[in-house]
This record gives structure tokens, C-alpha cells and sequence, in this order.
């Protein structure tokens, strides 16, 4: 029997709140935002929100993939593959397609009116158009689970071959927690070398980048691979708080890069190599980081986690479009830019847990994602 890790129930808690943060406060970058990723960009802007974004975009994808593919070796240790294959169809692809169905046409049409398109309602803005290809399916804000499905399908493919037992035979001496750690950061520089990108993010595509693919896969085999490791969850106990301290030098070296591309008045976005290593390392340092924080110290569940641990899945799914209705409310006001931040951040919240409590109540506590 597998023995449930309350200290992923405060990873996925915090996380969540992490995201909506993250969304709430990329409008108010100074940075000029990749069209691609991100759609609107608010009159008021501050430094200190490319920093918040930054911190929060270098740790928190990573984290939650390699818990996935922790806690889904588990599930088929304790499954048989066919049920876990009809559990993460019923767990990803059903609550993915809803809201690429329903929600993508709603957030287009919120950020067309961010932008104050008056023609918002139009099917070029619900179905925008890409690379010469109109009416594409977009991935949106459910990228996330996108992935996963394909990490799931890999991840069978691995378990037929006893990738698991591979791993437990696998020798890489002393220090294998160290080793593997490095491993990890290289493979994450290659990818992003390959890509040109100074980090790793999410591809809205469905034919994503590869590197982008890969380079969160790699987290989510590592996952498996500690998964396979007794002494796996005190190794990253002991070096937690190194890794934290580490996580914050690369990231303090990545930010002042940063702002030293920006003074040049260069796009921050092109790439560069110190800021690619430094990104890497942090990306790393601060996934394992934290996780071996709250390995340590989070050892009594508590009540309120537990709530948003159990709902993160649900909140995560419907935050995203009432966040877009009160950006949409604030750009309205000439507030200051951290009224208009906390605004957007407390209503989101507020609005998403009223939701929630509702779907627990109609689903009678036993809501079906």
C-alpha cells in the first residue's frame, strides 16, 4: 500500500496560489510580453512584478511534474495499466477538452476585450488564427494537462519495458541524489539550448515544441525515478535548504542579467547563455528545493491545505477566466498598480473557492475531478 505524502498536499496548495498570482501579475510586467504566451498588457506596470513572475515561473511547473510522475508510479504499483490509463482519461482528457470547448472561446473573447476589440464576439477572435493556420485548437491554460497525457502515454511505454526495475538496479555510485541532480540541470540546458530559450514554458500547440515537451518531460521521469529510490524523499529532506540557498544565488544572477538586457534596451526574451544557466540551475535548485522544505518541516496535515490541495485541481481548471473578468473590471480604474494587482488577486481567489464549495456541495463531496 502506498503511503500518501501530505507534503505534496502543501506543494500542490501553494502552487495553486502561486498560479494565480502568476496570472494575476504578468499584465503588470515592464517587460514587453511574448504575443504568444500572454495577450494583454496593463497602462500601469512595475519592476517588482517581472521579478515576482520570474521567481514563480522558474520552480513551479517543474515541481508539480515531477510529483506527477511520482505519484503516478504509484498509481501503477497499485493499479493494473488499464485502470490507471481509464483513470487519467477520465482524471486529464475529459476536464482538458471541456475547457478548451468552454473556456477557450471565453478567455479569447475577455483578452479581445482587454484590448479593447470591439468586434470580440467575432470567430477570429474565439478560434484566433496561427502561422497561416486559421481556426486552430489551442491548448490554453490547460497545456499543463496536455502534457501530461502525453507524459502518461510514455510513462505506460516505460512501465511494459520494467523501467521501474531498471532504475532500482541503476548504479551511479555514491552520491547517485547529487549525480542525478546534475544529469537533470544538463539535460534541462540542452533543451533549452536546442529551443533558444533563456527558460522553459508551456507550448499552447498541439504539436508543441519539442524541447518544451522534453524539457519537462525530463522532470517527470525523474519523478519516476525517485519514485524507484528508497532513500529518494530523505535525500531531498537533507539537501532542501542547500538547494533553496543555491536556487537563490542562480536566480539572483539570472535576475540581475535580466535587468542588465533591459537597461540595454534589448528584448529579454532573446537568448542569452548566462541567462539560460542561471534560469537551469534555479529551475532545479528551487524544485527540489522546496519540496525538501516542505519534506522537513510539513510533517501534521493541516486542515486548510488539505482543502486547497483537494480542490487545486478544480480551482486550477476554473480560476483563469474569472481572473480575466476582474483584470478586466481594474483596467477600468486608475488605481495604483499593486491595488489593481491584489484586486485582481483576492477576487480571483474569493470567486474560484465560492465556486468550488458549490461543485463539492453539488457532487455531494464526491466531485467527480
Amino acid at each position: 500500500m502506498n503511503q500518501r505524502i501530505i507534503a505534496f498536499d502543501l506543494m500542490r496548495a501553494i502552487m495553486l496560489l502561486l498560479l494565480v498570482a502568476f496570472h494575476a501579475g504578468i499584465s503588470f510586467m515592464n517587460s514587453e510580453l511574448n504575443p504568444n504566451l500572454w495577450f494583454f498588457k496593463d497602462s500601469s506596470t512595475h519592476i517588482f512584478f517581472d521579478g515576482l513572475i520570474g521567481f514563480i515561473h522558474t520552480f513551479r511547473h517543474p515541481a508539480f511534474f515531477v510529483i506527477s510522475g511520482y505519484v503516478t508510479h504509484q498509481m501503477f504499483q497499485k493499479y493494473s495499466w488499464k485502470e490507471v490509463l481509464s483513470k487519467r482519461f477520465k482524471r486529464l482528457f475529459i476536464p482538458m477538452l471541456m475547457t478548451i470547448v468552454l473556456m477557450g472561446p471565453l478567455v479569447y473573447i475577455l483578452f479581445a476585450q482587454l484590448k479593447g476589440n470591439v468586434e470580440a464576439f467575432s470567430l477570429e477572435v474565439i478560434y484566433p488564427s496561427s502561422e497561416g493556420h486559421p481556426y486552430r485548437v489551442s491548448t490554453i491554460y490547460v497545456w499543463f494537462l496536455y502534457y501530461l497525457l502525453l507524459f502518461s502515454a510514455v510513462h505506460l511505454v516505460l512501465e511494459r519495458f520494467a523501467i521501474g526495475a531498471f532504475f532500482k538496479r541503476f548504479k551511479i555510485g555514491v552520491n547517485w541524489f547529487l549525480k542525478s541532480v546534475l544529469i537533470l540541470t544538463v539535460l534541462v540546458m540542452g533543451c533549452l539550448l536546442a529551443w533558444q530559450e533563456n527558460s522553459l514554458f508551456g507550448d499552447y500547440h498541439l504539436n508543441p515544441a519539442w524541447p518544451s515537451v522534453v524539457g519537462y518531460l525530463v522532470f517527470y521521469i525523474f519523478g519516476i525515478f525517485l519514485a524507484n529510490r528508497e532513500e529518494a524523499l530523505y535525500k531531498i529532506r537533507r539537501f532542501g535548504g542547500l538547494f533553496v540557498i543555491l536556487g537563490t544565488v542562480s536566480f539572483v544572477v539570472y535576475s540581475a542579467q535580466g535587468m542588465l538586457v533591459m537597461k540595454e534596451e534589448v528584448n529579454a526574451m532573446r537568448f542569452n547563455y548566462l541567462l539560460m544557466i542561471s534560469s537551469s540551475l534555479a529551475t532545479v535548485f528551487y524544485s527540489f528545493g522546496f519540496l525538501g522544505l516542505a519534506l522537513k518541516y510539513y510533517t501534521k496535515q493541516n486542515k486548510m491545505v488539505s482543502y486547497i490541495a483537494k480542490s487545486s485541481y478544480f480551482l486550477y481548471l476554473i480560476h483563469f477566466p474569472i481572473l480575466l473578468y476582474f483584470l478586466k473590471i481594474s483596467v477600468g480604474f486608475e488605481w495604483n498598480v499593486f491595488i489593481k494587482f491584489f484586486f485582481v488577486l483576492i477576487t480571483t481567489c474569493i470567486g474560484s473557492l465560492i465556486l468550488n464549495s458549490i461543485w463539492i456541495k453539488a457532487w455531494r463531496n464526491n466531485p467527480p475531478i
